[in-house]
Formats: C-alpha cells, structure tokens, sequence
C-alpha cells in the first residue's frame, strides 16, 4: 500500500456501472457478460459516475451478430442489413502494379451502403475484446474467401482497437487464422498509431512468436497520433502509412510537404515503405510523385469496392494507371 498525496486535494473518483441480467441480455454466461461491458461503455460514454443496463433488442450493438453471414454460405439477411467487406487497392503509381488491397467493413442493405468508415469504428468500440476479435474475424474470412485465390495481392487487414493492447488476444487471432488455411504470407496487420498499445513489450513477443509465418505490420494514420516514433523503435514494422490529413490538399501546403518529406525520410531511414492514403487530388498526386512516393491508396485512383467489382478492376489492370471517373458507373480503375 502506498500513501499519494494531492496538494490540490482529494481527486474526483467516478463510477461506472454496467448491468446486465439471463436471460434478458444474454443466453449464457459469456453473452450476459459481454452486454454488462457494453453498458459500462455506455455509461462511460456519458460521462460516467452512472449505472448503465443495456437496451436489449433496441441497440445496434446487440444486433451486430445477426449482420454475419454463415461461414461459407450467402450472406445474412436480416432486417436486409449485412456486414460485408469493401476492397480499396494500393497502387504503385511508378509501374503500375498493385501492392494489394485493404480490407474495409460495411454494412449494407439491398446492395447500398448503409454504414462505413468512423460509423462502424465507433460502433466496433463498443464491443469488448472478444467480441472486435469475432467481428473482425468474421470480415477476415470473408474477405480471405473472395482474395485466396488473387496470387501474390497482399491483403491489409486492420486490427481490431482493442486487440493491440491485449497481446493474448493477438496470438488467439493469428491461432483462428491458421486454423482458417490463411497463407499469412499475404496478410499485412494495419496498426493504427491511434491505439495505445499498453503491454509494448507483451504485443512485441506475441508478434516474434509468430514471425515464422511471415505477415507484415503497417503503421496506419502516421502523424495523427502520440506513438510514432516509440512504434516505429520497438514494433517490427514494415509499412508506415501516412495519415490522410498530411496528403488532402498537400500541392497547397509547404508545411504538409515539408511534413511528408520528414515521414518518407525517417521511413526509409527505418527500411519502411511509405503509403500515401486518402489521395483525392491529381495535384497532390504529383507532389507526392514528385518526393519519391510509389505507393498511394485513395478515391482518386480507386474507392472502396465490393467482391464484384474488384473482380473486374483486376481483371482489366495493365501498366499504366490513371484516375478513375468520379461518376459511380465508372468505379472500376481504367486503364489506356
């Protein structure tokens, strides 16, 4: 026991509460114990120092499951709503191969996007570990299910948040993948610098544990956060993404391309390869080929596609690339 004082006085100290009851929220004990978390989630959303109980039935985060389709079958179709996976490619605008794609989860009812992007991160921050490890696995899957047989495309997968922080959870995740027949060869794990990995040292020996299997890490939404640098020291990281924010309108921004040349070089002074994301701009584009970027991810030369369509942008690839049409016919990536 140790004695801390506060000159300043006594600390504020709140409480949160989340209760659930069997078999209202849950019909075994796992179910019940993963709503209470969500309740306490909820009560933390606002503001704490409350007593949470879940909306059984009401609330999206207690529906999520019924989004998943049957391991190898057809999608789930209740209440026509899906969780599907979106494809956006990431392209070498030097020789105008594709690197791969990374995988991006919607949620779709009769062939419309209903939710994606920051909707669906937020609501996958209200599931506790167990439950970001089973979505994201799911989506993992069925996204393996559609790109197995695409030879030599890496396929980015992000990380579910919690999991970084929870080693024991990362290990599982990698156990369910090679059960799954994954070639993890292929799979680069996105981490994003937005998560704050408290056992660095724990996530650090889960990853050398299974090094053997040969997938890549990439530091996602570099520049946005707090851990750049004691990442890219201590994590075996192999590409180093640079946030979205860094690249929209860089051709108008001294600051942002003296920012993107710092990036590129401690990249390369690292043996990293930098992605540009979010290129929306031809003007930012040529900035970035101009510093010596050859990987870019970004509307301008693809959005996000589902199985389909991707199936058509791989099938009509060839050496040069070039912007897509922003009218929704022209989706597919052209090529002259």
């Amino acid at each position: 026991i140790s004695l801390h004082r506060f000159p300043e006085g006594p600390p504020r100290v709140s409480l949160s509460i989340g209760v659930a009851a069997y078999p209202d929220h849950g019909d075994d004990a796992a179910a019940v114990h993963d709503a209470a978390f969500g309740a306490v989630m909820e009560a933390k959303k606002h503001g704490g120092s409350r007593v949470s109980i879940p909306r059984a039935g009401g609330d999206v985060r207690y529906r999520w499951r019924t989004w998943l389709a049957p391991e190898g079958g057809d999608f789930a179709d209740y209440d026509h709503v899906r969780l599907v996976p979106y494809f956006q490619p990431i392209c070498n605008i030097m020789d105008g191969t594709i690197l791969g794609v990374e995988v991006l989860a919607r949620l779709v009812r009769d062939q419309t996007v209903v939710a994606s992007g920051k909707e669906i991160f937020n609501l996958i921050r209200t599931l506790s570990p167990l439950e970001q490890v089973e979505f994201d696995l799911h989506l993992y899957r069925t996204a393996w299910r559609i790109l197995k047989n695409e030879r030599g495309l890496k396929i980015f997968f992000n990380l579910p948040h919690l999991v970084p922080g929870h080693p024991h959870f990362f290990d599982g995740l990698i156990g369910e993948m090679k059960a799954s027949g994954f070639d993890l060869e292929r799979i680069v794990f996105e981490v994003s610098e937005l998560s704050f990995i408290r056992d660095l040292k724990g996530f650090y020996k889960v990853i050398q544990a299974h090094r053997d299997t040969r997938f890549r890490l990439a530091l996602d939404d570099f520049g946005s956060g707090y851990a750049s640098f004691l990442y890219i020291r201590t994590m075996p990281i192999d590409y180093l993404k640079i946030d979205g924010y860094y690249v929209n309108e860089l051709g108008k921004s001294g600051d942002k391309v003296h920012d993107c040349e710092i990036f590129i070089k401690l990249a390369l002074h690292h043996g990293l390869i930098p992605i540009a994301e979010a290129v929306e701009r031809m003007e930012d584009l040529e900035v970035l080929k101009r510093l010596g970027v050859s990987l870019v991810q970004g509307n301008l030369l693809c959005p996000p596609l589902p199985a389909g369509e991707l199936r058509n942008y791989l099938e009509v690839r060839a050496n040069t690339i070039q912007p897509a049409a922003p009218v929704s016919a022209a989706r597919v990536l052209r090529f002259s």
